[in-house]
């Protein structure tokens, strides 16, 4: 069997989103350049890849305790692409189901992001500011966090969907 990246779409799409949050406008890839590919309408950017691919590769190497090598780079980096367009596909199969991802939803995990707190608590005039300021790119990144949301929901409803049913375990124990 092979090694599978432990990371999730979620923390994923919240550091990425939380890592571009303040940066400037010009600073930031055009979309085309970044993009690596699109799940039913759902990108994957380079800079996503990128988030769960380093954290993965230095993980494995460590386990491993050697420099891996190139089949092995290889067979990594078809993981992260293979977990990235799973997880896009589970979004996308949110949506269908009706899941939504709504503004307080969004906004409590955005909120967490450090840049808000002041002396460790949540300063809301800095939030209200950023979310407000025709200079941010709070819809940008509300888009990225929504689906975080959005993922986090129906990976619930799989738990709980897919759980074993008390009786069952009743029998198997």
């Amino acid at each position: 069997m092979r090694p599978r990246p432990r990371s999730t779409l979620l923390p994923v799409l919240l550091a990425v989103a939380t890592s571009v949050v303040f940066a400037p406008r010009f600073a930031r890839a055009e979309p085309a350049k970044d993009l690596i590919g699109e799940v039913d309408g759902i990108t994957i950017t380079q800079l996503e890849w990128d988030h769960l691919a380093s954290p993965y590769f230095e993980e494995i190497e460590a386990r491993a305790g050697r420099k891996l090598n190139e089949s092995e780079i290889q067979l990594l980096k078809k993981n992260v692409l293979e977990e990235l367009i799973r997880e896009r596909i589970w979004v996308a199969d949110a949506g269908r189901r009706g899941f939504t991802a709504t503004d307080a939803e969004i906004d409590a995990q955005l909120s967490k992001n450090p840049y808000f707190k002041t002396n460790g608590k949540l300063d809301e005039a800095k939030f209200r500011d950023f979310k407000a300021s025709p200079s941010s790119n709070y819809r940008e990144i509300r888009q990225q966090i929504g689906k975080g949301v959005l993922l986090e929901k129906y990976m619930k409803w799989m738990d709980t969907r897919y759980a074993p049913r008390e009786a069952e375990l009743r029998k198997e124990f």
